[in-house]
């Protein structure tokens, strides 16, 4: 998975989880700045929890609503 996510992004995927983590704090704050329909869609990514990988989750599928795109065609999911 890392050697994948390096070819195709060109950047270590431990390198991207911590610029993640360093502006998680700055994303929440713009989250809970947003107001509107953004606003209410954003509410699930306020969510409460120190795990890590939820936090990170939560933070990457707000990016799209902050950007104006629409979520839901935004991440594929490949379950499988």
């Amino acid at each position: 998975v890392c050697y994948e996510f390096t070819r195709v992004v060109g950047k270590h995927l431990k390198e991207f989880f911590e610029a993640l983590d360093r502006f998680s704090p700055n994303l929440m704050d713009l989250f809970r700045k947003k107001r509107g329909l953004s606003g209410q869609l954003l509410t699930d990514c306020q969510t409460k929890t120190t795990e890590p990988t939820d936090i990170r989750c939560l933070r990457l599928q707000g990016l799209p609503v902050v950007l104006g795109d629409d979520p839901s065609a935004f991440f594929h999911n490949r379950l499988g």
